[in-house]
């Protein structure tokens, strides 16, 4: 694939371009972009950056991300089971993820540090070795999932289901480790 030179090792601030579709970038860095809404289909983003962006109702599907890195951004309305899933490789730090889907995908060994996670679904999904450290959750759903040796210390209201997820080795602290017993309503005093 061959990429436009001018987007390659370039940085974009306080950006409102709503058309990037089909556009290639690599190694940019995104900083404090208006990208609500803007149209990502079949882009290519590997190696990049973005910080405290808001990506809300992006149309992501066909696109490509490599090894991006989001810091700090707002991304709600993402189906993440769109993109393209070849080398698919996405970490999020201090993050506002919202209503996003991250259904029947892998994403093995990667970071949510720090986020706030509501209303999204983690449901078949490989996460093994992940980080969820210091992340909070509310009304996300995590079934028939791969959580094998993740990391939840600090991190709360997440409730999984041990039954139906592999939770082996998985790091939790209390009182976030209450979320593996509430599907069972247990009282716990």
């Amino acid at each position: 694939m061959l990429y436009e030179k001018e987007n390659i090792n370039k940085i974009f601030t306080k950006s409102k371009d709503k058309h990037l579709d089909k556009k290639n970038f690599e190694d940019c860095r995104f900083l404090n972009c208006d990208f609500s809404g803007t149209d990502f289909r079949d882009a290519s983003f590997v190696d990049c950056l973005f910080e405290n962006c808001d990506l809300s109702l992006a149309k992501i599907d066909g696109a490509k991300i490599q090894d991006v890195e989001f810091v700090e951004c707002k991304i709600a309305g993402w189906n993440f089971s769109r993109v393209n899933k070849i080398l698919l490789s996405a970490d999020f730090k201090k993050c506002k993820i919202q209503q996003c889907d991250f259904s029947d995908i892998k994403l093995k060994n990667k970071k949510f540090t720090n986020c706030d996670i509501s209303d999204t679904d983690f449901s078949n999904c490989d996460l093994s070795d992940s980080n969820f450290s210091k992340s909070k959750f509310k009304n996300c759903f995590f079934q028939n999932c791969d959580l094998r040796e993740c990391n939840f210390k600090g991190a709360e209201g997440y409730v999984i289901d041990p039954l139906s997820n592999k939770i082996r080795k998985a790091k939790f602290s209390y009182p976030g480790v209450l979320g593996l017993v509430e599907e069972f309503g247990v009282k716990i005093e």
